[in-house]
């Protein structure tokens, strides 16, 4: 694995097998992953679904892929489960049905779980469990090796983006959601790209393929302001190292070093929330937008105040050319609804397009932001 993957799985990963519980601990028996749900029969207190999905899982051998908002099983009615694996299958598919939830079967290693209702309005990505399972190439990885009790859809969509090797271009702002999912049996790297890109799309995000290098991720709803076009790669243009470009958003939080730094750093943070500013080094779009620039050996004007406050989010995965880091930078300022306009032959700058979102009266109206036709006009893709 390369860049920052290793550290997030690492960061992310907890033990499954390993429950504390009052006086010492539970380990869930592989023989019989159902005694996680055994209950004191005096209680009978309903199991949570996290442990029901996971026992479930254990059961069945394969990867649980599931919607968000699940009902709760009652469970709570079994002090114990069969001890026969098909059986004990059998009673927790009977209980999610009773609750409403659906299991649809998704080739040799994968499973969805999703709302009866929801399965009715939305169901999901393409089924691939069969296809991806006949095909025997690529990296394996080994069994456990995406676990994710409880993760933000945010920190899933830099996993996913690392393992298909693709640059995602989003909004500063995607629908949030908690992301359940561990692979229980051994997956291909393809196979745990779909796993991904699977619960991620449940999670009510759009991932549209967007050529051989890019990914688009709108929330669902605005599937449509996905416009991919991205351009053929020219094999005779010199690629960019993503090492050696600017990274914005979460992945580019890196902690300063020595003491001297981490001492300078609190200072610096400390005096800009003081006066209620955004640090220079957190002006996002400045950086993209002086980056644009330079590319195309043009002066960037400063972003207005009125919009340093957007968190764009901007990570480059793989290497690319000069017309890919054009687009990337250019798709990535129209999903967050600004323009790059001319201001002269020499200066570009950012303005607000319509849909831009109104913060209230303490922000400038995008009208008082949008240029004078007469001297700024769109900047034209090179």
């Amino acid at each position: 694995m390369r860049g920052a993957l290793p550290l997030i799985l690492m960061s992310l990963f907890t033990s499954f097998l390993a429950k504390a519980a009052p006086g010492g601990t539970n380990i869930v028996s592989k023989e019989n992953p159902a005694s996680a749900l055994r209950t004191d029969p005096d209680t009978r207190t309903t199991a949570p679904i996290g442990d029901i999905i996971n026992v479930y899982a254990e059961l069945t051998g394969k990867t649980v892929l599931m919607a968000p908002g699940l009902p709760v099983p009652a469970l709570s009615n079994f002090s114990e489960l069969p001890s026969e694996t098909k059986s004990a299958t059998t009673v927790i598919e009977q209980e999610f049905s009773k609750a409403g939830i659906h299991v649809i079967s998704d080739g040799p290693h994968f499973v969805r779980l999703m709302r009866e209702d929801q399965q009715k309005t939305q169901s999901g990505p393409p089924l691939r469990g069969i296809e991806l399972a006949a095909s025997k190439h690529g990296e394996v990885m080994h069994r456990g090796y995406i676990n994710f009790p409880a993760v933000m859809s945010d920190d899933v969509l830099r996993v996913y983006a690392e393992l298909a090797q693709r640059t995602v271009l989003r909004p500063a702002v995607l629908p949030g959601g908690i992301v359940r999912l561990r692979t229980t049996c051994a997956l291909t790297r393809e196979e745990t790209a779909y796993a991904l890109a699977t619960v991620l799309t449940l999670n009510n995000l759009a991932i549209v393929e967007d050529g051989e290098n890019f990914l688009q991720v709108v929330p669902s709803f605005q599937r449509e302001r996905a416009n991919t076009h991205a351009p053929k790669r020219d094999k005779r243009e010199n690629l960019f190292d993503p090492k050696k470009l600017p990274s914005m958003g979460s992945l580019a939080e890196q902690g300063p070093g020595t003491k001297w730094d981490r001492d300078f750093d609190r200072v610096r943070k400390a005096f800009y929330k003081y006066i209620h500013h955004p640090e220079p080094r957190k002006r996002s779009l400045q950086q993209l937008l002086e980056l644009y620039a330079d590319l195309i050996d043009k002066k960037a004007e400063g972003v207005p105040s009125s919009l340093e406050w957007l968190p764009v989010t901007f990570h480059i995965v793989a290497p690319l050319t000069k017309s890919e880091l054009l687009y990337a930078i250019q798709t990535t300022f129209s999903l967050n609804n600004l323009a790059l306009v001319s201001v002269d032959a020499n200066t570009i700058r950012l303005r607000p397009t319509p849909d831009f979102p109104s913060l209230g009266p303490f922000r400038p109206t995008p009208e008082r932001l949008t240029p004078n036709p007469s001297t700024k006009q769109p900047l034209a893709p090179r």
